[in-house]
């Protein structure tokens, strides 16, 4: 064989060999930036989940001062609060990421209506009668309150844990 013959050979293997590598390399990039773009999705819904919860703490507090004390000038801004959630939890419920928490999701926009419906009855009472009915408003009150705190608490927990389980993986694949 020629000189020439073996310098194409040559030249058409490192040629090969080179685009064989681009390849790799493309490809684990492409794994990779799916992955870091899959965990930085996951730290953007934990915000949006800190975001509730702080918001649902707020409605909470606002709602109990009004049904425990009867301090009825809090009831137009926790209503709206509670509004806010509730299209806050329907927007996350149609992300996919957030359907095997969808059992939670509704609970927690059912019992905001609830408790926003115990505001309006609240609104409707009497000055005069308040005091008396909100004994019993407070009993019917609290375990809706407790289980919307408990599904909130639980939403930023599950989230929270898979994203270190995303970290943990993406430490694995030597990203971070």
């Amino acid at each position: 064989m020629r000189i020439r013959t073996y310098l194409a050979i040559l030249v058409s293997t490192c040629l090969l060999g080179a685009y064989t590598l681009e390849q790799v390399i493309a490809y684990q990039f492409t794994h990779v930036q799916t992955l870091a773009d899959k965990y930085n999705q996951s730290l953007l819904w934990a915000k949006d989940l800190e975001r509730i919860e702080n918001s649902a703490a707020q409605f909470l507090v606002s709602s109990d001062l009004v049904v425990a004390s009867g301090n009825t000038y809090l009831i137009y801004g926790s209503k709206n609060m509670g509004y806010y959630l509730n299209d806050e939890l329907t927007e996350i419920l149609t992300k996919d990421y957030f359907n095997k928490f969808e059992n939670e999701i509704n609970r927690s926009i059912t019992n905001i209506k609830k408790i926003n419906k115990y505001l309006d009855i609240i609104g409707d009472i009497p000055a005069d009668q308040l005091e008396n009915r909100l004994g019993k408003l407070l009993d019917e009150y609290d375990p809706i309150s407790l289980s919307l705190s408990q599904d909130v608490q639980f939403l930023l927990e599950e989230i929270n844990a898979l994203i270190v389980k995303d970290a943990q993986y993406l430490e694995k694949e030597n990203v971070l």
